[in-house]
């Protein structure tokens, strides 16, 4: 099951449970919708994965493509957060692969502050790969 919900920087979309190919084609449906609907020159994303049990192989292909998509509607930067480090490191080979990791960060909830990070990435561009130090250092300099 996923939501999308409209924010003030775009969208967050929260998957839960159990997500397999038929669901993805919605959300992929759903989410071009929505982009449309919020009439946002840029936009930014916010994907939390934090509550899905299992993403189905196919649905991931399904889930690049509506990356790609949104990149093309005008997402300038988002942000997924999953439950495990694991699941964040393997999506992060993956953009790399296909050349997402410019514009999207990932985060897991072994940080407390996963949430907080991503938006401050998502708004300001504080990159959370960083470390903290480093962030305060860049935002003085602008």
């Amino acid at each position: 099951m996923f939501k999308i919900k409209k924010t003030d920087y775009g969208l967050r979309m929260d998957f839960v449970g159990g997500v397999n190919q038929p669901d993805m084609e919605d959300w992929l449906k759903q989410s071009k919708d929505t982009i449309e609907e919020i009439d946002m020159a840029k936009f930014a994303v916010l994907i939390d994965f934090r509550y899905c049990d299992y993403l189905a192989a196919s649905g991931k292909k399904t889930f690049d493509t509506g990356r790609k998509v949104f990149y093309h509607m005008g997402m300038r930067r988002s942000a997924l957060i999953f439950a495990e480090p694991k699941m964040s490191r393997g999506f992060k080979r993956i953009a790399k692969r296909l050349g997402f990791d410019q514009f999207e960060r990932y985060l897991d909830s072994t940080n407390p502050r996963c949430e907080k990070l991503a938006l401050a990435w998502l708004l300001r561009g504080d990159d959370p790969d960083l470390s903290e130090e480093e962030r305060d250092r860049r935002s003085l300099s602008r």
